[in-house]
């Protein structure tokens, strides 16, 4: 069974050895954001990325699982990597729901107690786990609110710590026992906040802007990943601190961390063969880490086709369509009556965790 553990690498630095590779992020903001990416780049995110998981506590020889999503520039990859680099022994796990019952059995025949995953993921998986026995619990891609937190140490064993990194940045890591509050690195990064009256300012609370210290390619200068952070303690003896306050984004956010935007709301309705005057986007979270998407449409009931809506929601782009065949999205289509108006309205709600 030990032959799982830490397979054959692929890393996606090696696909830009001899130059450089430009791809798009899931889009947070305005539109999917284009980075371009070198060796050196990922060479320096996987050392950042090991960095902060060996502050999180994870050592030499850890047997260590990541579920997350797994190929080109997603990271899974640059997880895994950084924690080999670390010297733990690793088993890609990948996210698909319908396999969860085969994952949990084979961590415990592999005798594996962390876990690196979403919240969402390990709220999943622990309906699979007869017993509490994780030792080590960091989540990704999505804050975890306190009562997700409790679900999940009592159900699983552990309280999450979490690593607040994007694909292609990290910023930082949890600290222990203070949670939402992150530790960085002003040797690796310039940090500032974009405030409510548009200044950029060194400290207070705004939308975060990284500036990486060193790399040859984006992100490079107040790079935004869409999130609402408080800078706390700048001047600290054990280094500065951020409290991670939020997401900003006229998106939302579905299971495993996928971010749909409000450009990528725009494309969809777009693209539709009849005509919207309003829609309404709800997104439920249960406490099973699965979402619930109700598209509520306003027009010409008559003439909205609900199947063929939900067909081009799922084909918006990869990242859905492979959240909803994992099972961790269920999309219901609504219609309702609805006179023509000068301007389409978009209405996003993103309900709290349904505990």
């Amino acid at each position: 069974m030990d032959s799982l553990l830490n397979p054959a690498p692929s890393s996606p630095g090696d696909h830009c050895a001899s130059g450089s590779v430009t791809y798009f992020t899931s889009g947070t903001l305005a539109s999917p954001k284009r980075v371009t990416y070198t060796a050196d780049d990922w060479r320096e995110t996987v050392q950042h990325r090991a960095e902060c998981l060996s502050a999180l506590g994870i050592v030499t020889g850890e047997r260590v699982a990541v579920l997350a999503s797994f190929g080109p520039w997603f990271s899974g990859d640059n997880l895994v990597e950084a924690l080999r680099e670390i010297g733990a022994n690793v088993l890609p796990a990948g996210v698909y729901a319908p396999h969860l019952p085969a994952v949990a059995r084979l961590l415990d025949r592999l005798h594996i107690r962390t876990l690196v995953t979403t919240p969402s993921v390990a709220l999943a998986l622990s309906r699979h786990i007869d017993e509490p026995a994780f030792g080590r619990i960091v989540t990704i891609g999505e804050r975890a609110p306190r009562a997700v937190r409790d679900l999940i140490e009592s159900r699983l064993g552990a309280r999450p710590r979490g690593l607040f990194a994007a694909s292609e940045v990290i910023v930082g890591f949890e600290v222990a026992g203070k949670e939402d509050l992150y530790r960085w690195d002003p040797g690796r990064l310039h940090l500032e906040v974009l405030d409510g009256k548009g200044r950029v300012m060194p400290e207070g609370r705004g939308e975060l802007l990284v500036t990486r210290r060193h790399g040859t390619a984006t992100p490079l200068l107040r790079y935004r990943l869409g999130d609402l952070v408080d800078m706390v303690n700048p001047d600290g003896p054990e280094g500065p601190l951020l409290r991670h306050m939020g997401r900003i984004s006229h998106g939302f956010t579905l299971a495993s961390g996928v971010k749909v935007s409000r450009a990528d709301l725009d494309r969809f309705l777009d693209d539709l063969s009849f005509h919207v005057y309003q829609a309404h986007f709800t997104v439920e979270h249960s406490e099973d880490g699965f979402d619930r998407l109700v598209l509520a449409l306003g027009g010409d009931t008559a003439e909205i086709n609900t199947r063929e809506t939900r067909n081009k929601f799922i084909d918006l782009n990869f990242e859905i369509a492979d959240v909803i065949s994992c099972d961790l999205l269920d999309v219901e289509v609504r219609t309702f009556e609805q006179q023509v108006t000068g301007k389409r309205r978009i209405v996003i709600e993103e309900t709290p965790w349904a505990l």
